[in-house]
């Protein structure tokens, strides 16, 4: 008898076919998605911790203390960071908002007039945007000492951002190749640098400004009474009462002190000297021996 084939199946060698070979193109997928979510997340943690970190340096040492102290955890930079980047993030998003919205009329203007003189002094203004905007920084920092701690990466960043806005606005207008793998990298970097920079200028300068207000504002932080069994021996600005007896749990009382934060089981408070000064840091760990009191 002579065995018919279905229209289906093919005659083969006596070796399995393959049941699948979409597998490398799904993996190769999943990791192009992952490294695209991940990296994102992972330079953000990595900003607002570094964001952190500086401002809390800067402000201890503008107080006289070492940020080591406070044994901080990096949970901890993170969230001290969120609570004052709120104002620059949404500046951030409204620009991009205004960006997305403009893009698309400007890319259609200069399609629409691409051989006319004003499109291509445009685009030669944006492409070179890495030079003259940091020429401005460099005139801003030499008249306007306010802006000194931030204005120069701030001017080399946005200008690197808008001479690839340009650059890229350039190719598609004229047809041109995409960049080069190589070029994209670098760019990439200096961008990732450029961004570490800013934020450590940032942060500083915040840290600076809040050790400053502190130092002004003592009655925006809590009050402390202090109650102890034996002299402390506090700096000037603390007034030390005697109490009790011989028989009493403190025998003596602390006034005049404020609570600047509470960290791993220690109490950071100042005392206030003369008005307008520094105040000074004591760093007092919690103990039974000593009975703590918060007013406002």
């Amino acid at each position: 008898m002579v065995n018919r084939l279905h229209p289906t199946q093919r005659v083969t060698d006596g070796e399995d076919e393959p049941e699948n070979e979409q597998s490398p193109p799904n993996l190769e997928r999943i990791l192009n998605l992952a490294a695209k979510i991940g990296s994102p997340i992972a330079i953000g943690t990595a900003l607002l911790f570094y964001f952190g970190w500086i401002r809390a340096e800067s402000q201890a040492r503008a107080l006289g203390y070492d940020v080591t102290l406070l044994g901080l955890t990096t949970s901890d930079y993170v969230l001290r960071s969120i609570n004052v980047l709120f104002l620059p993030i949404i500046i951030l998003l409204l620009l991009a908002l205004a960006g997305q919205m403009i893009h698309p009329r400007l890319v259609d203007v200069v399609q629409r007039h691409r051989t006319s003189r004003a499109s291509r002094i445009l685009l030669l203004v944006l492409r070179t945007g890495w030079l003259w905007l940091p020429i401005v920084g460099i005139a801003a920092f030499a008249s306007f000492p306010i802006v000194r701690p931030v204005i120069l990466p701030v001017t080399l960043t946005a200008g690197v951002l808008v001479a690839i806005y340009g650059d890229r606005i350039n190719r598609r207008v004229n047809d041109g190749p995409p960049l080069r793998t190589a070029v994209l990298t670098l760019v990439l970097l200096i961008l990732a640098v450029l961004a570490f920079w800013d934020v450590e200028r940032i942060a500083a300068y915040m840290g600076t400004q809040f050790a400053a207000y502190i130092s002004a504002t003592p009655e925006r932080y809590a009050e402390v009474t202090l109650y102890s069994l034996k002299s402390l021996e506090f700096p000037a600005g603390v007034h030390e009462t005697h109490i009790g007896t011989e028989e009493s749990a403190y025998r003596y009382r602390y006034e005049g002190l404020h609570l600047l934060l509470r960290s791993d089981g220690k109490l950071f408070l100042m005392a206030y000297g003369a008005p307008g000064s520094r105040p000074a840091i004591i760093v007092l760990p919690e103990s039974d021996l000593v009975r703590v009191e918060f007013t406002r």
